[in-house]
């Protein structure tokens, strides 16, 4: 049964590719980095404002060259042996994965909403909505492949919670999972608007790829090679879930 689970999992791929190659995620981090350099532009007057920016953006940059030192890099390689790293996490995007998009923002907002909701202390309530939400992404990214999908889930679940705690909905109920706000504005844009821009270009993408990091890391020191069909790379994804919650909840206390 283990083996047929698992089996089911690997099988990332259909027929109907939106653009090939992977070229989709080179692409997203490409304007991701446009992105925030305007962002970063735009907030070199606030050094808190700056400085947040510019932690997000190295967290993601230096997770994301690590990664590919992994698989390009001739004296890493030779000592590195199995399945491309990169590739692990930029599966080409399919017709059926963009169905996970709204089933993963659906089921990870309103398991957040119902864990907020049924009476539990501060800690524990933020404990496991961060974690349960963490592996439902986690889940969809093993079902796909595809390092966007979770990223897109991410982005979109933090600029909701963020519209709906704003003063123009002042919707109270929410998941305990803080979500971080810089608080600066891209020209003539919105608070709000560039929440959601700087959520889907870099801290969504950031902790995503931070989260592949981890999992390469466990694969290397305990395998000292990339199978990511094994079940090792299933328990390296709860590890990284894990630190991703710890960060999480000592935000939230």
């Amino acid at each position: 049964m283990i083996n047929y689970l698992l089996g089911k999992l690997s099988k990332f791929q259909n027929n109907s590719v939106v653009i090939s190659g992977g070229v989709q995620t080179a692409i997203y981090f490409m304007l991701s980095v446009i992105v925030v350099l305007f962002f970063a532009l735009s907030a070199l007057n606030d050094e808190t404002e700056f400085r947040s920016t510019i932690i997000f953006m190295t967290v993601f940059l230096a997770s994301y060259l690590l990664l590919l030192g992994l698989s390009t890099s001739p004296s890493i390689g030779k000592y590195f042996k199995g399945r491309n790293v990169a590739l692990f996490f930029q599966h080409d995007i399919t017709y059926k994965h963009l169905y996970w998009i709204p089933v993963g923002l659906v089921s990870a907002f309103g398991y957040s909403l119902i864990i907020s909701n049924v009476g539990l202390d501060p800690t524990n309530s933020a404990l496991l909505s961060i974690a349960g939400s963490g592996l439902i992404m986690m889940f969809i990214f093993f079902r796909t492949g595809a390092i966007l999908i979770p990223i897109i889930i991410h982005g979109l679940y933090n600029s909701l919670v963020i519209i709906l705690s704003s003063n123009l909905v002042n919707f109270k109920i929410l998941s305990p999972i803080p979500v971080p706000e810089i608080g600066i504005t891209l020209g003539n844009l919105n608070t709000l608007a560039s929440e959601s821009i700087f959520q889907l270009f870099l801290v969504a993408p950031s902790e995503e790829i931070f989260k592949m990091l981890v999992i390469a890391f466990i694969l290397t020191i305990t395998k000292n090679q990339f199978d990511n069909k094994g079940i090792t790379v299933y328990i390296a994804g709860i590890f990284a879930v894990a630190l991703w919650t710890v960060y999480h909840l000592i935000q939230s206390i």
